[in-house]
């Protein structure tokens, strides 16, 4: 059982600096959701595998054939190792801990400063599965089983939920004064039924969420939310899990 207690958090690293210590098939699956989300990688290793290899020639990456100096850590948002070799992975811990730098180390959690989850993107939505290093080959399962209760229009429906969200923050209960009344609203909203997101006009819509408003706010000066583009399957079915 895990002894720290951890915060689930979005990365956004388009464009920042990240090191990964090592060039193995293990270092190559993180380096492969490291490029799907943009950063910008160095990777440090005297040996790489093939793959690894590959996304340096192709300009993915930036591979340095050396072992790894302490000095290779400085001015990165994030170091990630996995080298195989456990020493190695906790001077790189030891380095990260110096700066303030996250850090994960694969089949080392109390090197970790960061765990990678498994996860998958839908549109909008991210979802999410990790056991602080506890049990990480069962965080892919664990995430198939949560998806597996969503709707098939996840996607669709969490952007439209994020429509009408801004048009209530903008337009139908504006402002710091109705902050609270706002904050109920939303999460109201949130109970709906699926079936309520997906169905109807937005004009419906619209009148049912200025009821929820207070006297305060006059629903008559907000203006109708806009249309979000209709979902390719609005029946009923679609609520069932996939």
């Amino acid at each position: 059982m895990s002894q720290w207690p951890v915060l689930a958090v979005g990365l956004r690293l388009q464009g920042q600096p990240v090191l990964l210590v090592g060039a193995g098939a293990v270092a190559a699956e993180k380096l492969e959701k490291l490029l799907r989300c943009g950063a910008v990688i160095d990777v440090v290793a005297p040996q790489a595998c093939q793959q690894v290899r590959q996304w340096a020639q192709d300009g993915l990456l930036r591979w340095i054939p050396r072992p790894f100096a302490a000095e290779d850590v400085a001015g990165r948002l994030m170091v990630l190792s996995a080298t195989g070799r456990e020493g190695v992975d906790l001077e790189v811990f030891a380095q990260c801990e110096k700066r303030h730098i996250l850090c994960n180390s694969a089949d080392v959690p109390e090197a970790c400063t960061a765990w990678l989850m498994a996860q998958a993107q839908h549109g909008p939505l991210t979802v999410a599965v990790g056991t602080s290093g506890t049990a990480p080959g069962l965080s892919r399962r664990l995430l198939q089983e949560a998806l597996s209760g969503l709707p098939a229009d996840i996607a669709d429906l969490v952007d439209r939920y994020g429509r009408l969200r801004r048009w209530v923050i903008d337009d139908l209960a504006p402002g710091p004064s109705q902050l609270a009344g706002r904050m109920e609203l939303l999460r109201r909203l949130a109970k709906q039924p699926w079936s309520w997101l997906r169905g109807g006009t937005a004009d419906q819509r619209a009148e049912l969420l200025k009821s929820w408003v207070a006297p305060a706010t006059p629903p008559a000066q907000a203006s109708a939310p806009p249309q979000p583009t209709e979902l390719a399957d609005k029946n009923q079915a679609a609520d069932q899990p996939r």
